[in-house]
This record gives structure tokens, sequence and C-alpha cells, in this order.
């Protein structure tokens, strides 16, 4: 009976690390989680309950205002729920790849509260654009 408790939480362990696949920055927002994940074809964010499991951002969506480390220009973005459980935005960074961000991101649809955050990341590697479109409701 031990066994199959520890077996059952490796199991859940195991579900949760691979909904957090993208390999972004986590972070603590309230009681949730969030995943960021930046890329040079767009931004998303995972949220994930206080027990580690992934929420659904079905019917999410946001805001993200964005600084390129080092400039003073202020970009602002809406964010829409993706396919993949994700709240995001398609957004081209590709001429700042490799260089910090900074976003003040605000969602909201997807936990019990509305989730404002600031997080600091460097823009990452490329995603499919063919993967990225897949992944938006609309296009």
């Amino acid at each position: 009976m031990f066994y199959r408790s520890i077996v059952c939480i490796a199991v859940l362990f195991s579900v949760s690390s691979l909904n957090a696949q993208e390999k972004g920055l986590i972070q603590k927002v309230g009681s949730n989680s969030v995943e960021t994940k930046i890329s040079d074809r767009g931004i998303m964010f995972y949220v994930y309950d206080a027990s580690g499991l992934a929420v659904d951002a079905k019917g999410g969506s946001g805001e993200l205002k964005l600084r390129v480390n080092g400039t003073e220009k202020l970009y602002e973005f809406k964010l829409a729920a993706m396919k993949n459980g994700a709240v995001g935005a398609a957004i081209n960074l590709s001429k700042v790849n490799g260089r910090n961000v900074e976003l003040d991101v605000n969602l909201a649809g997807i936990a019990q509260e509305q989730l404002e955050f600031k997080v600091t990341g460097r823009v990452g590697q490329s995603l499919e654009d063919a993967l990225l479109i897949s992944l938006q409701k609309t296009c």
C-alpha cells in the first residue's frame, strides 16, 4: 500500500512536470504558480494550481506590457487562450533574440483570482510557425 502511494505521487508529479514542458521561468503568484515561456515567436503563460496541476486557460485572457531591457519604449499586447492550455500572444521578438525583456502581466479568467505579476527573462529559441499557429484558437 505504501509503495502504491509513492508511485501515485510520482505519477502526479511527472504529469505536472510534463505540463511544464516548455521549461520556462516558474514563479509563485498568489496561490498559483505561473510558467512563462519567452521565444522569438511569442510569449506563453501556463498556470498551475496550489497542488502543481495545470489549470486550463480556456476562456482566459490578459494584458502584457513588454520592455526590452535597456530601452524606454513600452509595448502593450492582448493575451488570449491557446489550444495547449496556455494564455499567450504571437509576437515577433526575433530582433531582440538573446536579449532580456521585462514583462508586466495581468491574467484573468484562469484562476479564482486575477493574476498580476512581473517577470524578467531572455528571449529564447524559436517556436515553429506551424506550432504557434496551431496553438492559437483564432487566426
